[in-house]
């Protein structure tokens, strides 16, 4: 490679080498054999594809929707005192209830 063309390459936009990735990728050709036929280093396009790669892999990362269902064995909470007694079953619909009732038991 020569020292102009290496001065060339070494000079260019991050957004020119993300062109030249594709250009490659296109080309269908090992790294090593593009690289050669357009005096590029391969360790520097090697970087830059490795780089577009981790933005593809965040930009298409996503969150799975999850549905809970409660299983047959739980039906609410349950809350064991100190005086050993258990309360099974607390839910939001009987929360004053179960107030009620740990104040009477405390």
């Amino acid at each position: 490679m020569s020292n102009i063309e290496n001065k060339k390459n070494s000079k260019r936009s991050a957004k020119e080498w993300e062109e030249e990735v594709n250009r490659w990728r296109a080309s269908g050709l090992p790294m090593e054999a593009y690289c050669r036929q357009h005096e590029l280093t391969s360790h520097r396009l090697g970087y830059y594809k490795r780089k577009q790669d981790a933005i593809k892999e965040v930009e298409t990362a996503s969150f799975a929707q999850v549905s809970l269902e409660p299983s047959p064995a739980s039906e609410g909470l349950n809350l064991r005192l100190p005086s050993g007694h258990i309360i099974d079953g607390i839910s939001k619909d009987n929360l004053a209830v179960v107030s009620a009732l740990v104040g009477a038991l405390s």
